[in-house]
C-alpha cells in the first residue's frame, strides 16, 4: 500500500456531533471498499498497520477488524495497567481470531476496519450518541453471519492520561453503553480531559 495521494476534511458542528453521528458521516463521504476508523490521539504500531488489517477483506466473510489497544507513554497508571493487561490478554487468546461473541472492547471504534457495503446495509446506529454503537453495529454482523476478525497487528497506543478516579468513572460509562443515551460532553469532561494542546506520545 502506498501513501494517500490527496486528503479531505470533513467538519461536524460542535453541537451536532455524536460517536455514532460522526462515523457515519465519515463513511458516507467515501466510496473505498474498506474503510479504516481511527480516533484523532490513537498512534498505529508498526509502518504496514493499514495493510494487515486490510488484508482480511479478501474473504468475503470478514465484516470488520479491530485490535485491542496498547497504552502510550501518558497513560495513568491503573489505565495503562488495564489496557496492556487487555492486550495481552487478547494475545493469548491468539491473533489474528474470528470473535464469537461480541463484549466489552470487541470493535470498539478506537481502531477498526469496516467493510462499506455492508455499513450501507445497516449503519451506526445514532441512537447510542454517548457510544456503543461500535458492538451494536459489530452484534449484527455477526448475526448476520459474517465475522468480526481480531488481530493484534492493527494495535494502536491509546490513552486519556486518567488517575485512578478517572479511569473508574470511565469504566462506569462503558458499562451505561448497552442502551440508547445522548451523547453528553459534559459527562465526559467529567473523566476526560480536552486540552487541544496535548500531543500524546508513543512507543514506536
Amino acid at each position: 500500500m502506498g501513501p494517500a495521494g490527496r486528503y479531505e476534511l470533513v467538519s461536524i458542528a460542535r453541537n451536532a456531533f455524536s460517536h455514532p453521528k460522526s462515523m457515519n458521516l465519515g463513511m458516507a463521504t467515501t466510496s473505498c471498499p474498506v474503510v479504516i476508523m481511527l480516533v484523532g490521539h490513537a498512534i498505529p504500531i508498526g509502518p504496514r498497520w493499514a495493510e494487515l488489517a486490510v488484508r482480511h477483506f479478501d474473504r468475503p466473510e470478514v465484516a470488520g477488524v479491530y485490535a485491542h489497544v496498547r497504552p502510550d507513554r501518558g497513560a495513568g497508571t491503573v489505565e495503562g495497567l488495564m489496557y496492556e493487561f487487555g492486550y495481552q490478554l487478547s494475545r493469548f487468546k491468539g491473533s489474528p481470531r474470528a470473535e464469537k461473541k461480541v463484549g466489552v472492547g470487541v470493535f470498539g471504534a478506537t481502531n477498526i476496519a469496516i467493510r462499506r457495503e455492508l455499513w450501507a446495509q445497516h449503519t451506526f446506529d445514532e441512537g447510542f450518541g454517548s457510544g456503543g454503537e461500535d458492538s451494536h453495529w459489530a452484534m449484527w454482523a455477526l448475526e448476520q453471519g459474517y465475522q468480526i476478525i481480531c488481530d493484534l497487528d492493527f494495535s494502536v497506543r491509546h490513552s486519556h492520561g486518567l488517575n485512578v478516579r478517572q479511569y473508574w468513572k470511565q469504566v462506569r460509562a462503558w458499562q451505561r453503553m448497552g442502551g440508547y443515551r445522548p451523547f453528553n460532553r459534559a459527562e465526559l469532561e467529567t473523566y476526560r480531559s480536552f486540552d487541544r494542546n496535548r500531543t500524546p506520545s508513543s512507543h514506536r
